[in-house]
């Protein structure tokens, strides 16, 4: 969860900080129990813990407007924090050369929980 971390570290350092989250799986921390029964990760304690001072919007990628979406974000964006896993962005067409072709001095840092190639490339 460094990732997280590091995000939420820039926002509280004033950095304007938008998590996109893909709806179809949510984040490690938003699957923990929650309050309730209720079925928002915003209630969970942990959730709450990393994602303190961002905005975030869920957008299913796997369509069109909301990779369109992505993109006008990116144009705005200093930094694009990759945290998906193994290369999804490459599938839903924001490959790291076209994220740079909308924003030509972009910071991109890429990580995973898992490794990107070898024997446990593939776990989610």
């Amino acid at each position: 969860m460094t990732v997280p971390f590091v995000a939420r570290l820039l926002a509280e350092h004033g950095a304007e900080v938008i998590k996109v989250a893909w709806g179809a799986r949510l984040a490690p921390c938003g699957s923990f129990p929650r309050s309730s029964g209720t079925s928002s990760p915003n209630v969970g304690a942990l959730w709450n813990l990393v994602n303190a001072s961002k905005r975030s919007v869920t957008l299913d990628l796997n369509q069109p407007r909301a990779r369109a979406f992505v993109r006008s974000l990116v144009q705005l964006s200093d930094v694009v924090i990759d945290d998906f896993g193994v290369d999804p962005l490459p599938r839903w067409g924001l490959t790291p050369l076209g994220l740079r072709a909308l924003r030509p001095d972009l910071i991109l840092a890429r990580s995973s929980v898992y490794v990107r190639s070898g024997l446990l490339s593939g776990m989610p």
